[in-house]
């Protein structure tokens, strides 16, 4: 009876935000493996304290031993954790722990953009085999593999970057709406109909981005509203869901919080000994094996580390980017999936299905997405974890061709048409000059800011990105600084000099110019109208905060 209605509140939303069947959920909570844990956890707890009150031989007793034990173990709020995970899994969260995992879906809706995802993946392929090929090396070999030469480095060569990403898209496309048979020339490089949103449709679901209400990255130097923050979220932490937590995310982690918080929003159990033994395991086999891709890898880590900013990273980017290479889990557990399993011999590999195991060939500043992360963590285990749950949730979509809600593609088409319904005069500018402004933004995009903005600016951002669980505030923070550098855009007079309005975005501020682009009036020009309607109360300290802040950047 109390464990019915510690649960009977239990919801989950799949990634689109649709509410998981009632008894689809009880299926695969009954099916879960933490879920069956907690039960076995409460029954152990409940028997003991009825051994305990079967002594005094009392009913009411027992009854308050009950609500008591209940309580302590937080039931309601653990089975909604274990809600919330499940609906984060691939394939809409039909599998379970300790079931086998199906390969998430490779094909895509789209027939035309299945084509363009199949084709690049042929051209990723065939660049991987003709390197080893070149390098007279296989794809994976034993270290100990007695009179095996040590691989020349001198060949090592990106797989691809953002250039040939922007390629990609540009290439992807219908031929029914082809120009040359409607006659009506579009100004989007992407030339999918994807679903996207407006700018006051994003003002009214993310609310919280109004410049009305406080936000960490934008009101840290107000001691009294940092440390209310510090105590909600460790109140949310002791005592409330993931879905509270996501929601306080929405105005910013405070720093100190920032690797708990996060790990707690992406499921990970801090008593679960399991993933830790995963990462020792993978460690052992970066001891004995070595693969093609670790010679990538390790000039992607090199080449990051040059920046000031993460020269003092580089041992720990290189480990991570190794034992990420060789982790079938991210395969399995990414939500779009960039490669398909197939069969393969290549040169003198015996691999099969996928290489490398995680299934990401690398590219071009793939540690990129690490980077930040090194300012929560100083050591692999805590990092990696944070870091391959990010990229299964998140980051897979920025690289992987794909129509989904989320991906590469649509984020580029959302991103198109903001700056669109915002700034027209500056989009046709920047197309008048040969630079369609998603060339511009592509490696913003593709990287989420990082390697773009400093790196508490860029914690700042994906604060947001866990807290709506979307990747639109990539889209929003992109457009609103084509926005804000409108001026400057419209007096260039070539590309070089679109180009260089761009070239230095570090004093990008995230959260006040996120607030600024969704609060303002279309036509508005100057930062003394930063809304429709007159402000009052909290409203004029958002106002005025904003205006101070925005004007900062570029200063």
């Amino acid at each position: 009876m109390h464990s019915t209605s510690a649960s009977s509140n239990v919801t989950a939303r799949t990634e689109e935000g649709d509410v998981l069947p009632e008894e689809d959920l009880a299926t695969q909570l009954e099916k879960a493996e933490s879920s069956h844990q907690i039960f076995v956890q409460a029954k152990l707890d409940l028997l003991r304290d009825a051994v305990q009150v079967g002594k005094a031989g009392s009913s009411d007793d027992a009854n308050k031993a009950v609500d008591s034990s209940l309580q302590r173990l937080a039931i309601g709020r653990r089975l909604q954790d274990s809600a919330a995970e499940i609906a984060m899994r691939p394939n809409d969260g039909k599998t379970y722990a300790g079931a086998p995992i199906p390969i998430p879906a490779y094909s895509d809706i789209l027939e035309f953009v299945d084509k363009a995802k199949s084709k690049w993946e042929r051209r990723i392929r065939q660049e991987l085999n003709s390197m080893a090929t070149e390098m007279n090396v296989p794809l994976t070999r034993n270290r100990n593999t007695p009179g095996a030469p040590p691989i020349d480095e001198s060949n090592v060569r990106f797989i691809y970057d953002e250039n040939d990403l922007w390629e990609i898209v540009l290439g992807t496309g219908s031929t029914n709406h082809a120009h040359s048979l409607t006659k009506v020339h579009s100004w989007n490089s992407i030339k999918i109909e994807l679903k996207t949103a407006s700018i006051p449709e994003f003002a009214t679901n993310l609310a919280e981005l109004s410049p009305s209400l406080r936000h960490v990255g934008a009101d840290d130097d107000d001691t009294v509203f940092v440390n209310k923050k510090i105590a909600a979220m460790e109140s949310i932490m002791a005592s409330g869901t993931t879905s509270h937590l996501r929601r306080m995310a929405r105005t910013g982690v405070p720093h100190a919080q920032r690797r708990i918080v996060w790990r707690r929003i992406l499921g990970i159990d801090p008593n679960d000994s399991i993933e830790n033994q995963q990462i020792g395991s993978l460690l052992d086999d970066v001891e004995a094996n070595e693969l093609i891709t670790d010679s990538l890898f390790r000039l992607d880590a090199s080449m990051t580390s040059n920046d000031h900013n993460y020269f003092v990273f580089e041992d720990i980017l290189h480990d991570v980017t190794l034992v990420f290479s060789r982790d079938s889990w991210v395969f399995k557990n990414a939500v779009v999936c960039s490669q398909q399993q197939f069969d393969q011999q290549p040169l003198k590999s015996k691999i099969g299905g996928v290489f490398p195991p995680c299934g990401v060939v690398p590219f071009r500043g793939f540690v990129l997405y690490v980077t930040p992360l090194c300012y929560l963590c100083d050591t692999l285990e805590p990092l990696y974890a944070i870091f391959r749950r990010l990229y299964c949730r998140y980051w897979c979509r920025l690289h992987t061709v794909s129509s989904k809600p989320g991906c590469l593609l649509q984020i580029c088409r959302q991103f198109e048409c903001l700056v669109q319904e915002r700034r027209p005069d500056v989009f046709f500018h920047m197309l008048q000059l040969d630079t369609p402004p998603l060339r511009v933004a592509m490696p913003w995009i593709v990287f989420a800011f990082a390697g773009t903005l400093e790196a508490v600016e860029v914690l700042h951002l994906w604060d947001r990105i866990l807290g709506y669980d979307s990747l639109n505030p990539i889209a929003i923070l992109a457009a609103a600084i084509f926005d804000f550098r409108a001026k400057a855009v419209l007096e260039a007079k070539t590309s070089e000099g679109v180009q260089d309005v761009f070239e230095d975005l570090t004093r990008v501020r995230v959260v006040p110019l996120m607030q600024w682009f969704l609060s303002r009036e279309v036509h508005s020009t100057s930062f003394g109208s930063l809304s429709g309607t007159p402000l009052s109360g909290p409203a004029q300290h958002g106002e005025s905060k904003l205006s101070g802040a925005v004007r900062g950047a570029w200063q």
